[in-house]
């Protein structure tokens, strides 16, 4: 009974960590070490501790008991370091990346497009969006609007009263979840149609005049973005306001060589 109720216990651990952490089998066979192997050792340890007490005595036991807990902790100190260390070297990897084909996609919409892929890279957003600003009428231009995947085509220029405006207004970055904006800007405008469960959103600046929005969301979590993703947000946000000024330049250059 013992046995059985070890070996559902690791089944059920290992079915979790599919669920709720979105863990393929194929990347748990793949990465065998940081998955399979831990539970694998704690079942075949639970099996041999109670033996191991019967024929060593108390003190064996105790060591020994000890010695695994420590070994356990090593090892998931050093899978945490792995972890983090290829997540920092996927995002140092993303920023240059974004650097380089921002640098080679001259046009507004190549830029705007490698923008997403590469931000689509390092955030768990359900949500990505890009709207410039046209200080003159005061409207905003949604040159990339993309949900689940999917890109949606919205108006060329709209008026909107909302997050982006207030974006627009201060000048700074926010990252909130859905009830705290509903709290913060009550008295702002009406929040009631904020549909995710968590935003950020900051301003696309050259010097100081603001040239448009760039925002991502969450429609199921409300701690999908941490601290330290908001801080490689706004370095994303800054790259992302030079490659599209130059964009916006390049375009405007080649429709007046076009008139000529």
């Amino acid at each position: 009974i013992l046995i059985i109720s070890l070996i559902a216990t690791t089944i059920i651990s290992l079915s979790l960590q599919f669920i709720l952490e979105r863990i393929q089998v194929d990347k748990m066979l793949r990465r065998f070490y940081d998955y399979l192997l831990p539970e694998l050792l704690i079942l075949l340890t639970s099996i041999l501790l109670p033996s191991l007490y019967l024929q060593m005595g108390l003190s064996i036991f105790l060591i020994t008991l000890v010695v695994i807990t420590f070994l356990i902790y090593r090892r998931s100190y050093l899978s945490t370091l792995m972890i983090n260390l290829e997540a920092r070297i996927q995002e140092m990897t993303a920023l240059s990346t974004l650097s380089t084909t921002m640098a080679t996609h001259l046009s507004l919409a190549g830029t705007i497009d490698s923008i997403y892929k590469e931000l689509s890279k390092l955030l768990d957003a359900t949500t990505f969006y890009i709207a410039l600003y046209n200080e003159d009428h005061d409207k905003f231009d949604y040159r990339l609007l993309v949900i689940n995947e999917a890109k949606i085509k919205r108006d060329k220029e709209v008026h909107d009263r909302g997050l982006i405006e207030y974006i627009i207004r201060v000048k700074q970055p926010i990252r909130h979840t859905r009830d705290d904006i509903r709290l913060l800007f009550k008295n702002l405008y009406d929040s009631s149609d904020l549909a995710d469960k968590q935003y950020m959103l900051a301003p696309l600046m050259v010097s100081t005049k603001v040239i448009g929005v760039i925002g991502v969301s969450h429609a199921n979590k409300d701690d999908a973005f941490s601290e330290h993703d908001f801080a490689l947000f706004q370095t994303i946000s800054s790259q992302a306001s030079l490659a599209i000024r130059n964009a916006i330049l390049y375009d405007r250059t080649v429709r007046l060589a076009d008139n000529l």
